[in-house]
């Protein structure tokens, strides 16, 4: 079955790398690490597969657009912190 990349994203039983494609055409992949939803909005935490210079180690948040279907990289710090924190207290079980 051939699902896009946003089925496969929220789909809990879907390990395989997240593969997107950078602004020169290049495949890059993701290990998806949680999904955040928040306040009507779903977040992604990914991982990078490869080499991303100056970020090695690095986790990056992405807001999910369903009806657009696609994924855009959150900039904004605040979303960001908020986001890990979700995702550090579910870890805690808390």
């Amino acid at each position: 079955m051939n699902r896009n990349m946003i089925d496969r994203l929220l789909d809990p039983e879907d390990r395989e790398p997240i593969v997107m494609f950078n602004e020169r055409g290049e495949e890059k992949g993701f290990e998806r690490i949680a999904i955040i939803p928040i306040d009507g909005e779903i977040y992604a935490i990914l991982m990078p597969l490869f080499d991303f210079e100056g970020y090695d180690g690095c986790a990056f948040v992405f807001r999910v657009n369903a009806v657009e279907g696609r994924i855009d990289v959150v900039e904004d710090f605040g979303i960001i912190n908020r986001v890990f924190d979700i995702y550090e207290a579910l870890a805690a079980g808390e």
